[in-house]
């Protein structure tokens, strides 16, 4: 049986889960796994004044810190708990419900910035080998 995350939302405790089928929909609706992930990091890359990334002596990006972005947390939040809901159903033999975007969205109380922290270190577990 597999161990999920838990995510409390309002006053639910939610199975959440980054796998390939959350990772494929990031990718389709955001563009880019890499852009999304800097931006649940808060992670900006300085450019010119056309537009183009700043590379420093080290041939690196010159990066810069900004906050975590609302829209990079909205855009997984509730995929990685239908994904957990969808799996924990499985695993128990019962029926899957899932939960709307809207009542996630509405319900969540947790400040943005832990909630980035949150969904980061599921997004990283995802990475993970195991020995």
């Amino acid at each position: 049986m597999e161990y999920l995350q838990r995510i409390k939302i309002g006053v639910h405790d939610y199975p959440a889960k980054i796998d390939l089928c959350v990772l494929e929909k990031i990718q389709e609706d955001y563009g880019s796994i890499n852009e999304w992930e800097r931006d649940i990091l808060g992670i900006g890359f300085v450019t010119d004044d056309e537009g183009h990334v700043v590379i420093g002596e080290d041939n690196k990006p010159l990066a810069y810190s900004k906050e975590p972005s609302v829209k990079a947390i909205r855009a997984v939040l509730s995929l990685m708990i239908n994904e957990g809901l969808e799996i924990e159903a499985e695993q128990m033999g019962v029926e899957w419900k899932p939960v709307s975007k809207a009542l996630i969205d509405r319900e969540c109380t947790t400040d943005y910035k832990v909630l980035a922290e949150i969904v980061h270190k599921e997004f990283s577990r995802c990475f993970a080998v195991k020995k």
